[in-house]
């Protein structure tokens, strides 16, 4: 079927990089910025898990 997961990939790196651009800037707390970072994580395993196991 050719699928490549990258909206899976995509939404994990942005919800990484906005988590930690956001700490820099100040646009949000240290925590607010780190629970972005552990959910696009958790993005990127659960998609490379999917990838793995052929869905």
């Amino acid at each position: 079927m050719g699928l490549t997961g990258w909206k899976t990939k995509a939404a994990g790196l942005l919800s990484i990089t906005y988590g930690a651009v956001g700490i820099l800037l100040g646009l949000h707390e240290a925590d607010t910025g780190m629970r972005f970072v552990v959910e696009g994580l958790g993005i990127l395993g659960i998609g490379h898990k999917i990838e793995k196991i052929g869905l």
